[in-house]
């Protein structure tokens, strides 16, 4: 069965920016709740540069996709989706 590369785009990128958005509120809540004992800057400094790379290059390819003047209506099995 083949889907719709746009499709699977837009769902990874809504998993994505939802999944790190929990995990951020999460630490958010712990570093004001005094969760980490004054080291709450550690714990930025592991989570930050851990989900803004891919977050980056989502929202870059999204934006590229976007600008695309001339759409493709390219497939993907599912299986490799």
């Amino acid at each position: 069965m083949q889907l719709l590369m746009s499709d699977c785009k837009r769902t990874l990128t809504v998993l994505w920016f939802i999944g790190s958005g929990v995990i951020f509120l999460m630490v958010l809540l712990q570093s004001i709740l005094g969760h980490y004992y004054g080291k709450s800057n550690e714990a930025w400094g592991w989570l930050l540069p851990n989900i803004m790379p891919g977050l980056s290059l989502i929202t870059g390819v999204m934006i590229i996709d976007a600008q695309n003047r001339q759409p493709k209506a390219e497939t993907v099995d599912r299986f490799f989706f």
